[in-house]
């Protein structure tokens, strides 16, 4: 993707009322994310990324060894994916080895 480009990028910001990016979203979101091992920030506050979006961003933050600050405000973290677990279940595992976070 083109995120992943931007190898370079230290803030990601995509958060925002109007957003609404969705799990299809966060997913292409994620899969940029990959290349971008400088990232500092992140935030995704605010588009409903649900547990299935929870799940794909999951699996690539542990590679994001410089993130300092997350932001996942008003994600519908809370609601039930088709495997029954929630999105702060799935992300739970992986915020706990982030040790740069605040």
């Amino acid at each position: 993707t083109a995120i992943g480009r931007m190898t370079a990028l230290t803030c990601l910001d995509v958060g925002g009322y109007a957003n609404g990016c969705g799990s299809v979203g966060a997913a292409a979101i994620a899969n940029g994310l990959q290349s971008l091992a400088n990232l500092s920030t992140l935030r995704m506050a605010n588009n409903r990324i649900g547990s299935e979006g929870a799940t794909n961003l999951a699996h690539v933050l542990l590679n994001l060894v410089e993130l300092a600050e997350l932001n996942l405000d008003g994600n519908d973290l809370l609601v039930f994916n088709g495997d029954s677990r929630l999105g702060l279940e799935v992300l739970a595992p992986s915020l706990a080895r982030m040790s740069n976070l605040t």
